[in-house]
């Protein structure tokens, strides 16, 4: 149940009684159709309104009042026995008024039997903006009896992205996925999508993107290898892992305003059919010319992939590409670099 994206006639409804029977119709119809399919439900979504924590405005809070989102869980029950019933929302990552009142319902819900499993943070962030008190916000929800579930998770940023943000980034993914860790009862975090080629933040937030763990190029970004690391698994360019590659850097020239650099891929224990590199410039530093690979530029993050002759890579086998650094500022450090085989 959401107050977003309604069929007009839906809310043309004025009577209660018809509209707890159009809902409880609903519910029936989707959960009943997938019972048994489906770990589990967002069964309410996005009920209360921010700053003050009052309950959304919505057709169903006008005609039905305060107790439709406890009929919408009691009718997923009766429609769905196995599957878990969750209530989610955003900008409840945090404690605030906005969590305190999701934190109140529950707490009664649990208190009366009204069936609830879960609550979902959404956890659409801001760059820098991972909510300090997140992990204590999770474990006062689970003392209650529920599971936490990370449902939506992206952290933004103004576009276009660079080292620095992207490291920021690593850094909240880090935060979020220990956060979750650290309490028995968070048992799921989804990422709201796959790369930031589609994601829906800019089209709502013009200036703003590159929220996901892959690139538009589908190439893993920091925030992938930090999210990785902080799950305890192993690092994707482990030359022992079948599929994977690494990457290594050498200066093949210097003078006073650039270098001439080289990065070489090379396979893992399995052969792969593609690489990405991701190269970080520095201060001042631009790429003036580059060779034997495809490169795309970001900001100050330039994407490579490879041409067509030096892609596929046996198992053991390298590649490379060099290129020119222009520096007028005189700026010569190492650019940072980083690969996988998507």
């Amino acid at each position: 149940m959401w107050h977003n994206q309604l069929p007009g006639w839906v809310g043309a409804i004025s009577s209660r009684d018809d509209l707890l029977s159009a809902m409880r119709n609903h519910i029936a119809k989707e959960a009943g159709h997938f019972a048994g399919k489906t770990a589990y439900w967002d069964v309410v979504n996005e009920a209360f309104q921010d700053g003050s924590g009052a309950r959304r405005d919505s057709v169903f809070q006008r005609v039905i009042g305060d107790g439709y989102i406890e009929e919408a869980f009691r009718a997923a029950r009766t429609a769905d026995p196995a599957a878990e019933l969750c209530y989610n929302d955003y900008n409840i990552d945090g404690q605030n008024a906005k969590s305190n009142a999701v934190y109140a319902m529950v707490k009664d819900f649990r208190a009366r039997g009204v069936p609830i499993d879960c609550v979902g943070l959404q956890a659409h962030l801001t760059l820098g903006g991972v909510p300090s008190d997140m992990q204590a916000n999770m474990q006062r929800f689970a003392d209650l009896g529920v599971d936490v579930h990370i449902t939506e998770l992206d952290i933004r940023m103004s576009t276009p992205a660079d080292g620095s943000k992207l490291a920021t980034q690593a850094n909240d993914y880090r935060k979020v996925v220990s956060a979750c860790l650290a309490v028995s009862r968070c048992t799921v975090i989804t990422v709201w999508g796959i790369t930031d080629k589609y994601s829906w933040i800019p089209d709502v937030f013009p200036g703003e993107g590159a929220a996901l763990l892959f690139d538009g190029d589908y190439g893993k970004k920091p925030a992938y290898d930090a999210a990785l690391e902080a799950l305890g698994g192993t690092d994707p360019g482990d030359p022992g892992d079948p599929g994977t590659v690494t990457c290594a850097y050498t200066r093949a020239a210097q003078w006073d305003t650039g270098f001439n650099g080289q990065v070489t891929i090379k396979a893992g224990a399995g052969a792969v059919s593609s690489w990405t590199a991701v190269l970080t410039m520095g201060s001042g530093q631009q790429i003036s010319g580059l060779w034997n690979g495809t490169p795309t530029t970001s900001g100050n993050v330039v994407t490579v992939k490879p041409v067509s002759w030096n892609g596929n890579l046996a198992p053991g086998a390298s590649a490379s590409f060099g290129f020119t650094v222009s520096a007028p500022g005189g700026n010569q450090a190492a650019p940072s670099v980083t690969c996988g085989s998507p």
